[in-house]
């Protein structure tokens, strides 16, 4: 049975989940248990696998489920048996802890079974009958070891004295001699094979036995199925390229793509049917092979005043449960999913390594049976065609597609990866009828090995790039530009309302080698908020990079690509806080409208004016704190020389020059500054009456 005719199966099987439990009751009449045969094997790309296995029964009947202890959690998590007719009664399986527990109950230890000498020493006090050598009946007392020699000198043993009190009295019998030993008490003796049965069953510590009762009536096959951990299995991909008569025309190439996976399972698989599922289901563990105990509090017994509680007889729902859903239809058999596989997936397994080059039989490569590929919602469904045999432990490799698909021959040049060339590359187009996994990829171009790449997962109708090789015939220079200019504005209410256009420039000067035409896309980084001017953003694609950008190279030519990006930002400045200098560039920017530049042609001559007055004025408080400066060296010098001298007449007359002449800057200064205010007034009114 294939597994999409298992699937098909198991939405129309009447199937019953079985309440797993450590210590289940037995049935009343113990029927032969038969063991459970793997036969299905679908292994996930979420790091889990579902493992399915299968007996034909009749009437009520125990299977038996053996596997590993570590992998306990995931089956009591997952477990789910399928009957068609008939139904699960229970699932025991041991405890993790039910060795302990069992000896827990026991009047002996697990150390007890270790030797007779120790398990007689640890039931001191039961009652046993001995026979042979000597004949006892009584309650043991103990067990002592003792040193006989050997005859003839040949050295000594160890035997062991066992002393049991009797009727009689004291006697004793050498354990070695005996040849029954029987315990009097049927419970103890039945205790004894109990802990001796746990023993045997828990000899392979690391694995487990499930024990499922299943009753009905009539042959039939029952089912049971679980999902644990297993090693992810890897895709790998072969590219064989065709040739394309134009550069930017895509061609039609080889595909294979094979699986590698292993049997890490604890078991062979023995031809079981094998499916590989590619999807990102959601998978986690939980310690259900666990026993937990809540911890609870202790209150003191009351012995007066005690309650009753009245009885539960159950609830209802505040509010009325919604209708159940509709039952759901079952899945399409085998056959029906075979009839909705494409075209060209069915040419990519026969026809096609036959005809691609046809020109070039040697250079065709093998054609494998690659397996039968079904589209699901969440997840590719790869069947293999054949059932798959893999000792535990080992690992095969299988195909699992073989398809013709569009490719497109790029280089591409990505410069935070290598900065000068471009790196070969082709693009995949999924026109098939099925996604395809991720996985490493081997391009060759008949029977020459190219390079390795890496393809991500592939849906169906999308694109994806692989680059594989630098491409050193291929040389790009960068040159980067920026500038910043007003684009347009207005005045009003003294403001100044501009729009500044900033733009950069990225030249791609490129020097080709190759002896044919050639693709080149660039992709050029994001510029956050810019807008791309320059080439057409109708001919560009956006990554999640950044922009990539098409450009077809001449053989053995030259050219230059530019990348023209612009941004817009608003400013807002007042017209009283510019300078002359500033003014005079917007009167003679090229960008804003005539009225304008003469309006600020204006400002900019009665801007010129104040900030000529206010030069002079600095200028004249400049030298008027150099003659107070010269004053005070005046003044120390004739402090020092006697007062009718000839130098302190000097000191005192170029003194009253400079009081002067510091009186006449005074009044000059004056002047100059009513002036400022006067024109700085008159500006100012210009600028608030100034609306364009």
């Amino acid at each position: 049975m294939s597994y999409k005719t298992f699937l098909a199966n198991l939405a129309r099987c009447a199937s019953v989940m079985g309440v797993v439990g450590a210590m289940a009751a037995p049935l009343a009449a113990e029927p032969l248990a038969l063991p459970l045969a793997l036969k299905r094997v679908l292994l996930s790309s979420g790091g889990v696998g579902y493992f399915e296995y299968e007996a034909q029964v009749e009437g009520a009947a125990e299977l038996t489920l053996e596997a590993p202890s570590s992998q306990m959690d995931d089956i009591l998590k997952s477990l789910i048996v399928y009957d068609e007719v008939g139904a699960v009664n229970h699932i025991t399986l041991p405890g993790k802890e039910s060795l302990d527990q069992i000896f827990r109950d026991l009047p002996f230890g697990a150390t007890a079974l270790n030797s007779t000498v120790e398990l007689l020493n640890a039931l001191q006090g039961a009652e046993v009958e001995i026979k042979g050598g000597s004949a006892l009946r009584g309650r043991l007392l103990k067990v002592t070891a003792e040193t006989a020699l050997l005859p003839n000198n040949l050295g000594s043993t160890v035997r062991h004295r066992v002393a049991v009190m009797t009727p009689q009295g004291l006697q004793q019998a050498i354990l070695e001699e005996v040849e029954t030993l029987r315990f009097a008490d049927p419970t103890l003796q039945e205790q004894l094979q109990k802990a001796l049965a746990a023993v045997s069953e828990h000899r392979a510590h690391h694995r487990r036995t499930l024990h499922l009762q299943v009753k009905g009536d009539g042959k039939r096959v029952v089912r049971a199925g679980y999902v644990v951990e297993a090693p992810l299995w890897k895709t790998s991909y072969r590219l064989n390229l065709g040739a394309s008569p134009q550069p930017d025309a895509p061609a039609r190439s080889r595909l294979q793509g094979w699986a590698l996976l292993e049997n890490m399972s604890g078991q062979d698989w023995d031809g079981v049917e094998l499916t590989l599922a590619s999807g990102n289901p959601v998978t986690f563990r939980q310690a259900l092979y666990q026993a937990y105990f809540v911890k609870r509090p202790e209150v003191p017994i009351e012995v007066l005043g005690r309650v009753l509680p009245r009885l539960d007889t159950g609830t209802v729902a505040l509010q009325p449960a919604p209708a159940p859903p509709a039952p759901v239809a079952a899945m399409a058999p085998r056959e029906e999913a075979e009839q909705q596989m494409s075209a060209a997936e069915s040419r990519g397994g026969r026809a096609f390594g036959k005809n691609m080059y046809a020109a070039d039989e040697a250079a065709s490569t093998a054609q494998p049976e690659p397996a039968a590929s079904q589209e699901g919602v969440e997840q590719v469904l790869f069947a293999v065609p054949a059932p798959v045999s893999v000792k535990n432990g080992y690992a095969v490799m299988l195909p699992i597609a073989d398809r013709a698909v569009p490719t497109l021959r790029v280089s591409l040049y990505q410069p935070e990866t290598q900065e000068r060339h471009p790196l070969a590359s082709v693009q995949l187009t999924n026109d098939t009828a099925t996604s395809l996994p991720p996985g490493a990829i081997t391009i060759y171009e008949r029977a020459s090995y190219l390079g390795d790449g890496r393809l991500s997962a592939l849906p169906v109708g999308d694109k994806r790039l692989v680059s594989f090789a630098v491409d050193t015939k291929i040389d790009v220079n960068k040159n980067d530009e920026q500038t910043s200019a007003v684009s347009k504005g207005k005045i009003g209410g003294g403001m100044f309302y501009a729009t500044r256009m900033d733009t950069t420039t990225t030249t791609y000067r490129i020097k080709s080698l190759h002896p044919d035409d050639r693709l080149l896309w660039i992709e050029h980084p994001h510029q956050g908020d810019w807008k791309l001017v320059a080439p057409d953003p109708a001919t560009v694609e956006l990554t999640p990079a950044g922009y990539r950008i098409p450009q077809v190279l001449k053989k053995n030519a030259e050219a230059s690509l530019p990348v023209v990006f612009q941004y817009a930002q608003e400013e807002v400045l007042a017209l009283t806080d510019l300078s002359a200098d500033q003014i005079m560039a917007y009167a003679s920017s090229s960008q804003l409208d005539e009225p304008l530049k003469q309006a600020f042609a204006q400002l900019g001559e009665a801007r010129g004016q104040i900030d000529r007055l206010k030069k002079e004025i600095e200028q004249l408080e400049q030298q008027r704190q150099a003659l107070f400066k010269d004053q005070e060296r005046l003044r120390e010098n004739l402090a020092r020389v006697p007062a009718n001298s000839d130098l302190g007449k000097r000191y005192l007359k170029t003194l009253d020059t400079q009081e002067n002449t510091l009186e006449a800057s005074q009044v000059s200064l004056q002047s100059k500054n009513a002036e400022l205010e006067k024109l700085r007034q008159q500006f100012e009114q210009k600028v608030q009456a100034l609306t364009l």
